[in-house]
């Protein structure tokens, strides 16, 4: 029987404050993860498992997979295919939902196109937590830096939905026919533009879509946006818009791009819930109270209907307290009635218990609570009188608490980032995740000894006061390593305080990469001179202000003279460790606004704004001989010469490709006569090279269009007149342009590589004009070639 007060009829919950504290605050940290948290149940067929079903979502999961509203639905509704495409991943999932050790991994998501790290345990059977994060953006890095996974992903997506590109600037709108045909119009009638999206737009929601729109484009964040439609056939859809925009470099938007995507079906069912939660909270609030009063002195008892209704009996029927007492669970059935007992002998003011009863009609077990009084006078029960109310969805609602915060604190102590909570008066910590320990090397009892200045800098100290924030902070370690952290943090209540969660991401090794990154596409990575790109930018700043000011500047390329001798002897290590002592040399003889530049190999450009050609002169003379000075390196002295060519502005070039080309004309000049020398550029030089060039392009032709000839120089004996030998001669006859000197064509030859088939021509020549004059009785005689240095290097030379 249950026994409660008619004047506790308003009666309600009364500890909810305490009885939420706790999970309040793990539900706050795992809300504000910026790891995605999905807590799921397995769902079997034939005693295998074939589907899952999302039970719970955090914010980061929407934000990071952008699948919204996945709650109550399985996996393969809102994932189709997920199964045939990620079965790896399936099958990780039903492994630990069965009972499996937890796992951690990353893997690659076809149906999602993402790169996740998931960790995934069980909490209790058939059900499973995956804790994780996208990797996507760091695996991008790892491969190739990347930067086309956001246009990807659009195209992906406009795949299976209507895309559309908007061109800022112009105003231009393009839709694709899936858009047209989700906004029911045809291409060949309507033309794409915002004119045509307005009529569209139903009039509650106009004003709210654009600015949506141009909300998104003065913060620089990616466009979210959904609202309602009305085609030409006056059907009503609902729209979500995502997009993203590009901008200049002055930080203006150029162009819009994103996709359209029929939400017609999940916001109809989402207001069907909504309005189905309204009524059940209005049924929840006009819920009736059952009411008992008994007599004891005449041993009867009378109820109203509602507590009929709560027992699962016909209304009416007559009921004593031993036919109650045999309803109530028999776990809870003593202590109900040694309660009974007590106030039935000595009178009770405040009879208030909480039991389980097994209701009549259908057996199903629920969670009363009884409140009343028993009034007894000179040791006789004369009355008891109360009511009871169904708290079975407060039980169930304190036992998935109870649940949830286990849950809760599971998801905190697995994350795999560091987290932690702080007293915001005292800023000592309060609570610490396992990766907090691990990362940083405290204990878990040195943490909560220490304050979170101990491992920030001081002047970031004043940021911890702040409501919420995002930064990147700099950590101290236990070893005094210091580290680059994301820091999350968000306030909250913890056990009547104000206290602070925060998680740690470490950067470090991402802040190296990005710098290293940066230093490589700057930086020569051998000698730390700047490089090419480098020079660019210096050259391009120097020339303007030597066009201003009608000043000078000069570029110098300098090649050292014979030093793959010395990688090709020593070794490239003994070669690097040169060019490293050279490059300090060199930047010790320039001034600062000077520019070096490693080119490759042991070519390096220099750049001296503001110096003439007396200027560049003393440059040159000081660099050539601060380079022969002699170097050690490792037990060797070595020695080296350079040659370098000159160009100045603006006599020999305007830009960087004019002024490199001409000292790299004046450099070849400088070997040619003696090396270990400077020279300036002349335009003798250039119309030698324009000279040399016309004869390597010619001679390159000249063997096939028979424009070589041999000649020969008859050897005779002075003694008796006879022809004893003689010398093979070549010339070259061009048509255009006529008979070209051997002094002229052999060194064009010789350079160009052409010597070699143009000597063995020769030889071939020369032996067989031999052979025929000895077939026609000249006798015996001396053939003599010349050959050249680069013949005799040649290793076939003997063979032919």
């Amino acid at each position: 029987m249950l026994f409660n007060s008619s004047e506790d009829a308003n009666f309600v919950s009364e500890n909810k404050a305490s009885e939420t504290s706790h999970i309040d605050i793990y539900r706050t940290l795992v809300e504000h993860m910026l790891n995605g948290v999905a807590y799921c149940k397995m769902v079997y067929l034939e005693g295998q498992p074939s589907d899952f079903v999302y039970l719970y979502t955090n914010p980061a999961f929407e934000q990071l997979t952008g699948l919204k509203q996945v709650v109550g639905k399985p996996v393969s509704e809102v994932i189709p295919g997920i199964r045939e495409t990620d079965s790896q991943l399936f099958d990780i999932y039903s492994r630990v939902a069965l009972g499996a050790e937890p796992v951690r991994f990353e893997t690659f998501v076809e149906s999602l196109s993402m790169w996740f790290w998931i960790s995934v345990y069980s909490p209790r059977p058939d059900h499973f937590v995956a804790i994780f994060d996208v990797i996507t953006e760091r695996k991008q890095t790892e491969l190739a830096l990347s930067d086309a996974g956001k246009r990807w992903s659009l195209a992906q997506q406009a795949a299976v939905a209507g895309s559309w590109y908007w061109d800022i600037k112009t105003n231009a709108i393009y839709w694709s026919d899936e858009l047209y045909e989700l906004f029911g119009l045809e291409p060949q009638k309507t033309e794409a533009g915002f004119e045509a999206w307005r009529e569209l737009l139903h009039s509650e929601d106009r004003q709210q879509a654009e600015q949506q729109i141009n909300q998104a484009i003065s913060d620089h964040l990616p466009l979210a946006n959904e609202y309602r439609i009305i085609t030409p056939t006056g059907e009503v859809r609902w729209i979500r818009a995502l997009g993203d925009t590009d901008y200049d470099e002055q930080g203006l938007a150029q162009r819009m791009t994103g996709i359209c995507i029929d939400i017609t079906k999940t916001k109809t069912a989402e207001i069907a819930l909504q309005e189905s939660e309204e009524r059940l909270r209005l049924a929840q609030l006009a819920a009736d109270i059952g009411i008992w009063d008994w007599d004891i002195v005449h041993d009867k008892v009378t109820f109203n209907s509602q507590y009929y209704k709560l027992l699962g009996l016909p209304e009416g029927v007559s009921q004593r307290y031993e036919d109650f007492l045999a309803m109530v669970h028999p776990e809870d059935r003593s202590r109900l009635d040694a309660r009974v007992q007590q106030g039935l002998a000595v009178g009770m003011q405040d009879y208030n218990i909480e039991y389980r009863l097994i209701r009549k009609d259908d057996g199903v077990t629920r969670w009363l609570v009884s409140k009343g009084r028993f009034i007894v006078e000179n040791g006789q029960p004369l009355r008891g009188f109360g009511v009871i109310i169904d708290i079975t969805e407060r039980k169930q609602a304190e036992k998935a608490l109870r649940e949830s915060e286990a849950r809760y604190r599971q998801m905190f102590q697995a994350n795999p980032h560091p987290m932690w909570l702080y007293d915001l008066e005292t800023l000592r910590f309060l609570v610490v995740n396992d990766a907090a320990i691990a990362h940083y090397g405290y204990s878990e009892a040195e943490f909560l000894a220490m304050t979170i200045t101990d491992i920030c800098p001081e002047e970031d100290v004043p940021l911890m006061h702040e409501p919420q924030h995002q930064a990147v902070w700099h950590h101290r370690k236990k070893d005094g390593r210091l580290i680059d952290v994301e820091i999350s943090a968000h306030l909250l209540e913890y056990e009547g305080r104000s206290a602070k969660v925060m998680m740690a991401n470490d950067i470090t090794e991402r802040r190296r990469s990005e710098e290293r990154i940066h230093y490589l596409a700057n930086f020569d990575p051998l000698t730390g001179l700047p490089n090419r790109t480098q020079l660019n930018d210096h050259l391009k700043y120097a020339l303007s202000l030597a066009k201003r000011s009608n000043g000078h500047l000069a570029v110098m390329f300098l090649d050292l003279d014979h030093f793959k001798d010395i990688n090709d002897s020593l070794g490239h290590s003994i070669g690097d460790a040169l060019l490293i002592e050279l490059a300090k040399r060199l930047c010790l003889v320039l001034r600062t606004e000077d520019t070096v530049t490693r080119l490759g190999g042991d070519e390096f450009i220099l750049l001296l704004p503001g110096v003439d050609a007396i200027g560049a002169a003393h440059v040159a003379q000081k660099l050539l001989d601060a380079i022969a000075e002699s170097y050690r390196i490792e037990h060797y002295d070595l020695t080296l010469t350079a040659s370098i060519g000159i160009a100045l502005y603006p006599e020999d070039g305007e830009n960087l490709e004019a002024l490199s080309k001409s000292a790299d004309t004046a450099m070849y000049r400088a070997k040619q006569e003696g090396r270990q020398c400077y020279r300036f550029f002349t335009q003798e030089m250039q119309a030698h090279s324009a000279r040399n060039l016309q004869l390597v392009n010619a001679l390159h032709h000249a063997l096939e269009q028979e424009q070589l000839q041999v000649y020969y120089q008859p050897q005779i004996s002075m003694r008796d007149g006879i022809i004893t030998g003689a010398e093979a001669l070549l010339r070259w006859q061009h048509p255009e342009l006529g008979m070209v000197s051997p002094a002229e064509f052999i060194p064009v030859a010789e350079g160009s590589g052409l010597i070699l088939p143009i000597g063995e021509w020769v030889l071939r020549c020369a032996v067989r004009q031999a052979k025929a004059w000895m077939d026609e009785g000249l006798g015996p005689l001396i053939m003599a070639v010349n050959l050249s240095a680069v013949q005799f290097r040649h290793p076939d030379l003997p063979e032919l």
